[in-house]
């Protein structure tokens, strides 16, 4: 459609750093008035995820919910991004190339914690989204640029969880839980690091459809000895974990993740990866150490999971070792995919979609499990390597060797 295009290439040509500055705008007008907009237009309260799902309960608010969503978002975020953009390219230009991610990273910080700070359910969906960008981003190095197909991850984030559940509840003072909580998680990693290994060893003898029913076999080992083991609950659980996992733990941990794991596949090493991905005969024949790249991958994949683990324990209160079973496996397949393969950029994308959709499709109960896979198949059928698959935003390769490489098969 012509109409369609022609807006589209006019909202393409603000820079998206100007955007992100009139979200920031927008979130400081809601925080000043949203409850009183909300009062006025008959809203029962300011809403907490651009009111969809308090139309999905009551279709009548649509009219209030368009009104807030326009008044309080759109005007402002269109305006001030409008304004702001001419003077991006100078400001983006006097920022020096090593401070330009830091300046993305902190102005992107301010946005979330302000939008969402203010309000605890908000906060919530924040803080398991950046839980599943740290999964979506660990898978894709094995997935993605690997060109392994792991099923199991949950399995790791389960022994992340546990280990840093334990550690906060029964090991360190629960007085200095905000100081110790970085510990646990490291020592959840580790842990899950190590169990890593589980994977990548039969993974130097078979490939494909096979290692796939390894790592699903890992997760199930995972899940019933975890199911088995009294001390901590079996399968009834473990509780007793403060509310350590807040908006900037959260947003550490996956930019953090996202940051080491881009610097990774960059490296000598993650070129390694990438070869093995491509052709491991040939890339042993190119004098590559297959065996101990594979290792690297697979534990730092894991650790990272671990890490992911030990932050959803400490969000929900609450561990079962049903929830790391097959199905939470499967979901961190769906947002690597859903974003792109062999991309950073696709994680983000892939797991703040997935969150949200499960949050806003909430009130559907059952039959979200119905239209999210029917929206991920319709996806892929257009875009088989997912949204942002071999791509990367310009903040995530602001060199001409960070680029990202598509597969030759592609």
């Amino acid at each position: 459609m012509p109409q369609l295009d022609k807006l589209r290439s006019h909202l393409a040509a603000v820079p998206a750093l100007a955007y992100l500055f009139g979200f920031l705008v927008s979130s400081t007008i809601e925080l000043i008035a949203g409850d009183s907009l909300a009062t006025l237009l008959g809203l029962p309260g300011m809403p907490s995820l651009f009111g969809i799902t308090l139309v999905q309960r009551e279709l009548l608010m649509l009219p209030s919910v368009f009104a807030y969503d326009v008044l309080i978002y759109v005007l402002p975020i269109y305006v001030v991004a409008r304004l702001c953009a001419p003077f991006i390219p100078k400001l983006t230009s006097r920022i020096p190339e090593r401070f330009s991610a830091p300046f993305y990273v902190l102005l992107a910080f301010l946005v979330v914690q302000l939008w969402g700070g203010h309000h605890e359910y908000r906060s919530l969906v924040l803080s398991l989204m950046g839980v599943n960008i740290v999964l979506a981003a660990s898978l894709n190095l094995i997935n993605g640029y690997m060109g392994e197909f792991s099923v199991g991850h949950a399995g790791f984030m389960g022994v992340g969880a546990y280990v840093a559940s334990i550690l906060t509840v029964w090991v360190f003072p629960r007085s200095l839980g905000h100081l110790t909580f970085p510990l646990a998680l490291l020592a959840g990693g580790a842990c899950a690091g190590l169990a890593g290994l589980l994977v990548a060893i039969p993974s130097f003898k078979i490939r494909g459809d096979y290692l796939a029913i390894i790592t699903l076999a890992v997760n199930y080992i995972i899940k019933n000895g975890i199911e088995n083991i009294e001390r901590i609950g079996g399968s009834r659980g473990f509780m007793g974990m403060a509310k350590l996992t807040n908006i900037p733990w959260a947003f550490v941990w996956s930019a953090l993740t996202v940051w080491l794991i881009r610097n990774f596949v960059l490296s000598p090493r993650g070129r390694a990866v990438v070869a093995i991905r491509e052709d491991e005969i040939a890339a042993e024949t190119m004098t590559v150490n297959t065996r101990y790249t594979k290792i690297v991958a697979f534990c730092l994949s894991s650790f990272f999971a671990g890490i992911a683990g030990g932050l959803f324990a400490h969000v929900l209160l609450y561990i079962n070792p049903s929830t790391f079973s097959l199905l939470k496996s499967t979901e961190v397949l769906v947002m690597v995919y859903l974003g792109g393969m062999a991309s950073m950029s696709g994680s983000l994308i892939g797991a703040v979609t997935f969150t949200l959709l499960l949050e806003m499709l909430r009130p559907l109960e059952v039959w979200k499990w119905v239209l999210i896979p029917m929206l991920l198949v319709a996806m892929l059928l257009r875009r088989h390597a997912g949204l942002m698959g071999f791509r990367e935003f310009s903040f995530l390769s602001p060199r001409e060797e960070a680029k990202s490489y598509g597969s030759a098969s592609d």
